[in-house]
């Protein structure tokens, strides 16, 4: 992904998004002290990384969801809180978006209603763009 980037034009408007399976240092204090030992429960396997997030922030993304969170936690899996009722889950999907296209991001929000309950085992993130077509 970082040869990718470069040969990006510098104009260059871009959108990341999807599960990935990555944690960001952003929510780190939202997660309470249990959050670990319930986390290996269900992921065992998995460890506790920020490496992809981490990525893209260090390469000029902003995740979209915290542009508009003003400081709060949510999260986007499981869409059932009984599976962590310590930490109420963890936030794995993402929308980053680099500076060209953060500034035309006008709402970014995590979808947490009755109808997004049934549709997946995480919850959608949603973001609104203001593009001006050229």
């Amino acid at each position: 992904m970082d040869e990718k980037l470069k040969q990006l034009p510098a104009n260059a408007k871009v959108l990341v998004a999807g599960d990935f399976n990555s944690y960001n240092a952003y929510d780190a204090k939202a997660y309470s002290p249990k959050f670990e030992t319930e986390r290996l429960k269900f992921s065992p396997t998995v460890a506790l990384s920020y490496e992809v997030t981490d990525f893209l922030l260090e390469n000029g993304f902003k995740d979209a969801f915290t542009l508009y969170s003003n400081g709060h936690f949510k999260q986007s899996i499981p869409v059932s809180t009984t599976e962590f009722p310590e930490n109420k889950g963890c936030r794995y999907d993402y929308i980053m978006l680099n500076n060209n296209l953060a500034n035309n991001c006008t709402y970014s929000d995590i979808l947490r209603e009755k109808t997004t309950n049934a549709l997946s085992d995480h919850y959608p993130n949603y973001i609104r763009l203001n593009i001006k077509k050229n």
